[in-house]
């Protein structure tokens, strides 16, 4: 249950994210208001073509992108704050974090979301050509995602301190980089989410036995997955707190409490099994 629930929180924290993005872009290149809960609507509409493929060995595609457009969006993101630097800097060095306990919290949630992709990892690894690979590339995927934080991370903090928010390419202050990557982060959400929502929608079809085949009942079946979606995001619309809450609860559950509980559930019947024979 928390690993849908954590999936389930992805899958909304990306659809506010991408819409929030694609307002801010229509703002600043085409002077447009677009309502923000519509654009939420429209974007759902035009990915539901794309979660109705049945496995990950259908678009891989779409982890390529997100791959892609994060790497070069990390780039811009590491160049644009090196070019504040010289001024940012000197105005945070006075502006000192703020050091209450329930930051950290927050910020641990915030910490086990970046990494929190491990409930779909079962499902890559079923459409893998070599599943027995499955640890190697692992270890690989975390620690290239480890290389794309720590940049952004550290410089976010030494250049703009405790004036950063939700988003680092606000506190950008080149205008063309703070929308590139905007867009290329928007980019990487959205192809994000169509990996993201496929073990739910597939745990959906096994609970209501839905042919393999591509039929109506797999439509409706995702269709109303992709709408449960869209009403959280539409009755929250800020992602920040969403994350927190997502990254502190279920992915905090099934990152570090339940794999810890688990070990020792296996270990105490090893040790069982053990004075039995002896």
């Amino acid at each position: 249950i928390c690993i849908q629930l954590n999936q389930f929180g992805i899958c909304v924290v990306f659809l506010l994210l991408s819409s929030k993005n694609i307002q801010h872009f229509l703002k600043a290149f085409f002077d447009v208001n677009f309502s923000f809960c519509l654009l939420i609507l429209i974007l759902a509409l035009l990915l539901f073509p794309f979660t109705l493929l049945k496995s990950p060995e259908d678009f891989w595609w779409a982890a390529v992108l997100s791959a892609g457009t994060t790497t070069i969006a990390v780039i811009l993101i590491c160049f644009g704050t090196l070019m504040d630097s010289s001024v940012c800097a000197k105005i945070s060095v006075g502006m000192p974090p703020n050091n209450k306990f329930s930051n950290y919290f927050l910020a641990l949630g915030t910490f086990l979301f970046s990494y929190g992709g491990h409930p779909g990892f079962p499902t890559i690894q079923h459409d893998m050509k070599k599943p027995k690979e499955f640890t190697k590339a692992s270890i690989i995927a975390f620690l290239i995602l480890s290389m794309l934080y720590l940049p952004v991370c550290v410089l976010g903090y030494i250049v703009y301190g405790n004036s950063l928010r939700e988003s680092i390419m606000n506190s950008i202050q080149n205008v063309w980089i703070q929308h590139t990557a905007s867009f290329l982060i928007t980019g990487h959400a959205i192809f994000s989410i169509i990996i993201v929502i496929n073990p739910i929608n597939q745990i959906a079809e096994k609970k209501f036995f839905v042919p393999q085949e591509f039929g109506p009942f797999r439509i409706i079946v995702r269709g109303i997955v992709l709408f449960l979606v869209v009403l959280v995001a539409e009755s929250i619309p800020t992602f920040g707190p969403l994350l927190d809450l997502s990254g502190g609860s279920t992915q905090t559950s099934t990152a570090l409490i339940y794999p810890c509980i688990c070990y020792l559930f296996l270990n105490a019947s090893e040790q069982k099994f053990k004075l039995k024979r002896n």
